[in-house]
């Protein structure tokens, strides 16, 4: 019931918010004050092909997941799990690897990082 969701949980074990986007996550970086969370995020769907990227997280944010979250960046390929976030939360690196797309047999993306900020 809990697939592609993300929860966020207290050190008390309390769920503190939830997201669920439907995509599958692929580790997850904090910068040092625990503000900005963001993780490598790719989904299958038929109709657009494989939406992968960076999603990323204000925890400051009020409300729920859907709230706290403040951007989705897109690349075409797949996001490998290799990534990483600048300890004030200003940079994030993500690493995008291609992929064979099953319908037209071509490989979509390329190997390459992406630097965000």
């Amino acid at each position: 019931p809990n697939a592609f969701t993300i929860a966020a949980v207290g050190t008390d074990g309390e769920v503190l918010w939830r997201y669920r986007g439907g995509q599958h996550y692929q580790n997850f970086w904090t910068s040092a004050d625990g503000r900005w969370v963001f993780s490598c995020a790719q989904a299958d769907d038929p109709q657009s092909g494989r939406p992968s990227g960076a999603i990323l997280f204000d925890t400051r944010r009020p409300g729920g997941g859907s709230a706290k979250l403040a951007y989705f960046y897109p690349i075409e390929g797949m996001a490998f799990f290799q990534a990483d976030i600048s300890a004030d939360g200003a940079l994030i690196a993500l690493v995008e690897t291609p992929y064979l797309d099953s319908e037209t047999r071509r490989l979509r993306g390329r190997y390459q990082v992406h630097i965000v900020r």
